[in-house]
């Protein structure tokens, strides 16, 4: 790999993709709790809107299930993420971010 590549740029000088979005306990917290009220294609729309980023489908259903696997494990059950029975909580939860 030459170092164009390994720089994110193309050998014709085009960048190859863009940047990851980084988002906050808070608006984690706020994706799963619209996407359990709404579902993950009205809480993208949404969303996206209000925090004027561009949110995917794919984001939103990802950070919902990682914030029902964090329920799971912070209250002992051992439930499946499901977006139609979401426990009710008031406050973020801190997430564990694989990068």
């Amino acid at each position: 790999m030459n170092g164009a590549a390994r720089l994110g740029v193309s050998e014709v000088g085009h960048k190859c993709r863009g940047g990851y979005m980084h988002w906050t306990p808070e608006e984690r917290f706020q994706i799963a709790q619209v996407c359990s009220a709404l579902g993950p294609s009205l809480a993208a729309r949404e969303l996206s809107k209000k925090f004027r980023k561009k949110l995917s489908k794919s984001t939103v259903r990802n950070i919902h299930k990682r914030y029902m696997e964090t329920v799971a494990k912070t209250s002992g059950l051992n439930m499946q993420a499901s977006p139609t029975s979401p426990p009710p909580l008031t406050t973020p939860l801190q997430y564990h971010h694989d990068y």
